[in-house]
């Protein structure tokens, strides 16, 4: 078989040739052929894998410590190499979101000057995301990722037993000292929930579930347990709920060794916490409270988004409202009554109103649909790995926020990053054969 000239290498890697010839990876490397140096994919591997957990720590205005990191390591990666891939429907969907600006602000005039800061942080955590999902291997990212999301899950069941024995709350934990808007806002106030290094239980459970969706597909059976005991242990409705969705998602696989391999792991998870709960009754008293005090058909991130694009007018739904979230509320509570409990305690609308649904409220249903197709594209084309973090990515975007902030930069850099060359455990690329 013919060799790979130099030049070829230089001008980048193929994904689709590699998915049709895997000798030719085997052989190259992605590594070499990509021009990333093992440096550089080490740095990668440790940003991405701390990202979370330093954008808790804010620093000035909507920069944290992960942003500030995160921009660095990837300007720093591109100076090295100039060579960019990534997923056009990707690009494509961030690009649509600035066309809508670019109009809304022509029209309106000051709409895009009053977020200027914030879009321009944009335009960076998309250069992050494709910086480090064109350089991301995901075998050494997972090597310094799972032990931090064992210390995370065993610090949060340390934290669940002695709140289950003592009747104690207990604050998270902080690695970095913060700002005084931090401590004004409440972020690291002593709570009844166990989180471990992050501000609340769903922080801490974002950060846990692509660990267990790699756990997963490399059939790590007592590492998927630990991650889902503590995710138990924290009470997150959101962990709760998207724990299942991969465990069941797994379990219908095709094949019967992953099926299998997933009711393992299911058993062995009810084993441990049911153990658990004789010894500590009270350990998973949160976590059911919270389960039953959550009324899906009132939560407005999670049932009534929709709600909300539907009383928008045509012109609203294409390019988005002309107006805040907020005064829109106001405007339209008489058609939604169920709005007046997020308008009396004078919350920001768009917090509520972020996810998948928030896209079509503020920016049209073109970035809507460009991102449901970017997620659907994952899971029905993308390796077992990435169908799992779309089923993560899809459900977060229904109860969280989504654009342009850590979890956009976490969940995006792993779903958009090749695994043709570097995985051996049933990991298929985007262009690869089924």
């Amino acid at each position: 078989m013919r060799q790979p000239t130099p030049t070829a290498a230089l001008r980048g890697f193929d994904m689709r040739t590699a998915g049709e010839n895997s000798s030719f990876a085997e052989r190259t490397g992605f590594m070499i052929v990509s021009g990333v140096t093992a440096r550089t994919s080490s740095a990668i591997s440790v940003t991405l894998a701390v990202y979370l957990l330093l954008s808790q720590y804010r620093l000035m205005g909507f920069a944290n410590m992960g942003y500030v990191v995160g921009v660095v390591v990837a300007l720093f990666t591109l100076r090295q190499n100039l060579v960019l891939k990534t997923d056009k429907l990707f690009l494509l969907f961030v690009l649509s979101i600035y066309i809508i600006l670019l109009v809304k602000s022509i029209a309106l005039r000051d709409l895009f000057t009053a977020n200027k800061n914030y879009y321009f942080m944009g335009v960076l955590l998309s250069l992050c995301v494709v910086a480090f999902s064109s350089r991301l291997n995901i075998d050494e990212f997972y090597k310094k990722y799972r032990v931090l999301c064992l210390v995370a899950s065993w610090v949060v069941m340390v934290q669940g037993v002695y709140m289950a024995a003592t009747g104690d709350l207990l604050a998270p934990i902080q690695l970095f000292p913060t700002t005084t808007a931090e401590q004004e806002q409440g972020l690291w106030i002593a709570a009844s929930r166990a989180s471990g290094f992050f501000t609340e239980p769903q922080m801490y459970a974002a950060f846990i579930l692509p660990g267990i969706a790699l756990a997963l597909v490399k059939r790590e059976a007592k590492v998927a347990a630990i991650l889902i005991c503590g995710i138990l242990v924290s009470g997150s409705t959101y962990g709760i709920v998207i724990a299942g969705a991969l465990l069941l998602s797994n379990m219908t696989m095709s094949r019967r060794k992953d099926a299998g391999y997933a009711t393992f792991v299911v058993v062995t998870v009810l084993f441990v916490a049911v153990l658990m709960a004789t010894q500590y009754t009270a350990l998973f008293d949160p976590a059911i409270e919270k389960l039953l005090s959550t009324d899906v058909a009132t939560n407005v991130r999670l049932a009534n988004s929709p709600a909300v694009f539907y009383h928008m007018s045509l012109a609203e739904k294409i390019f988005g409202l002309n107006v805040g979230v907020d005064e829109f509320m106001r405007r339209n509570a008489f058609l939604m009554p169920w709005l007046y409990n997020y308008m009396e305690i004078q919350s920001d609308g768009s917090t509520y109103l972020s996810g998948m649904f928030g896209l079509g409220v503020v920016y049209g249903v073109v970035p809507m649909v460009l991102f449901f197709l970017l997620v659907v594209k994952y899971f029905l084309r993308g390796s077992n790995f990435q169908r799992n973090l779309a089923i993560i990515v899809m459900l977060h975007s229904l109860s969280a926020t989504i654009l342009f902030n850590g979890y956009f930069v976490f969940f995006f850099s792993l779903l958009l990053a090749n695994q043709n060359s570097h995985n051996n455990n049933g990991v298929r690329g985007v262009f690869g054969h089924r």
